[in-house]
């Protein structure tokens, strides 16, 4: 791969990252005017489903397990908003995941990418037992 192609994919991953990060941010503060005002979840389904979109645009440039943990996380996502009809509550379970979610680090030295800092699935698994979800695999 050529020097300013790998430059120019770098960029692409970045922005997905910030973008990662940008969205996480408006889902906390989505969730919190939620709790403290009650209201309409459209706007937060709106952002998970934006949420998701990134994660997989970024997992198109990493590692296949890395690809497995987003799918994971996708699915989970999923089943956020299949789910609050029955019990709002796991709605305001994502805010305890979201730094799990933005808080990986990309390293570029490898191709493709790893995602470091990227450990979800326990947080996952503790929420789908105390709501008795399902995750496939």
């Amino acid at each position: 791969m050529a020097g300013e192609d790998l430059v120019k994919i770098i960029e692409i991953v970045n922005e997905y990252k910030l973008l990662i990060t940008e969205t996480c941010k408006k889902i906390s503060n989505e969730l919190q005017a939620l709790k403290s005002v009650g209201g309409k979840t459209d706007k937060i389904e709106e952002l998970i489903i934006e949420l998701s979109n990134n994660l997989s645009n970024i997992g198109g440039f990493c590692s296949k397990s890395d690809q497995i943990k987003i799918l994971k996380i996708e699915h989970f996502l999923s089943q956020i908003i299949t789910f609050k009809d029955n019990d709002i509550n796991i709605i305001y379970e994502l805010k305890s995941l979201l730094p799990f979610i933005s808080g990986f680090i990309i390293d570029f030295k490898h191709r493709p990418f790893k995602l470091i800092d990227f450990e979800i699935e326990s947080p996952i698994k503790e929420i789908i037992s105390k709501f008795k979800l399902k995750l496939e695999r």
